[in-house]
């Protein structure tokens, strides 16, 4: 017959044919040929820039290192997408070591997936995650005519003036942390001119651990003369690297000894570089 089926020895490796011809007189001849049987599917890692848990931006670096055995057939392609149901359909391209890619957009945790294949057509998907935080953190500011700032009727609009006694709690919440805070807990609080107790119990972002989402800086002020008001100003890092700074100024109504205090100005919550970051 010109073929016939045969079951190759079940060990990975370069497995030899041999067979034996023979004519109606007796003659006899041999013919081998070799092929390699690689069952083994590859194995190895991938790593979204580099490994880190954190990013800014969904412009990513993957990095692949994967083998195929001892007696493998080599790896010969690779095919990558942000989830499983697109890379069944994706693209194959020449494996690579390195690859630019771009993960999917908006803040929050992303997967991505590669799948490599050797020469023998066998293949595995591997994985990595990373977060993703392009800095939406924000600082609100409220304001309250109280030196007690669990007791204050904190306002988001925060009027023109109380009735009450000429004392003030400021407050700033920072919120929306989507990596949490820096694992150093990177705050930092200042107020011009100086004079108000930064509220211990209450300002947890002084004493927030490494993750916390969210956070407040509690100030308490008894009346004083200062014309231009007292501007107070926060910056907070979170785990990827972003600075967001924001300040709120407070002035005391002209009025007289038993005048209330009004929220004058405020910033909106922006990044900010390093060199700008204010100072304790």
């Amino acid at each position: 017959a010109t073929s016939a089926s045969w079951s190759l020895d079940a060990v990975d490796g370069t497995r030899t044919v041999t067979v034996e011809y023979s004519d109606l007189a007796g003659n006899v001849s041999t013919a081998a040929a070799q092929i390699l049987l690689d069952t083994a599917a590859p194995i190895g890692t991938l790593a979204i820039d580099g490994g880190a848990d954190f990013t800014t931006k969904t412009a990513a670096s993957l990095s692949l290192s994967v083998t195929d055995g001892a007696v493998g057939s080599g790896i010969s392609q690779m095919r990558v997408a942000n989830d499983l149901a697109t890379l069944a359909t994706a693209t194959w391209e020449a494996y690579a070591t390195t690859k630019a890619w771009t993960l999917a957009a908006s803040d929050g945790t992303k997967t991505v997936y590669v799948e490599v294949s050797d020469l023998a057509g066998n293949s595995a998907v591997l994985s990595d995650t990373i977060v993703v935080d392009s800095g939406a953190t924000q600082i609100a500011w409220v304001c309250a005519g109280t030196l007690d700032p669990t007791a204050g009727d904190w306002s988001a609009t925060c009027p023109t003036g109380w009735s009450t006694a000429p004392v003030l709690s400021v407050r700033a919440t920072v919120t929306n942390f989507v990596s949490g805070l820096a694992a150093s807990v990177t705050t930092a609080d200042s107020q011009t001119p100086a004079g108000s107790d930064l509220s211990t119990g209450q300002s947890t972002c002084k004493t927030a651990t490494a993750g916390t989402t969210s956070c407040l800086f509690v100030w308490r002020r008894v009346t004083d003369t200062t014309s231009g008001g007292v501007t107070y100003a926060v910056t907070v890092r979170d785990s990827a690297g972003n600075a967001v700074s924001g300040s709120r100024t407070v002035k005391r109504d002209a009025t007289g000894l038993a005048a209330s205090w009004q929220c004058a100005t405020n910033t909106n919550a922006r990044k900010v570089p390093r060199s700008e970051e204010h100072t304790s």
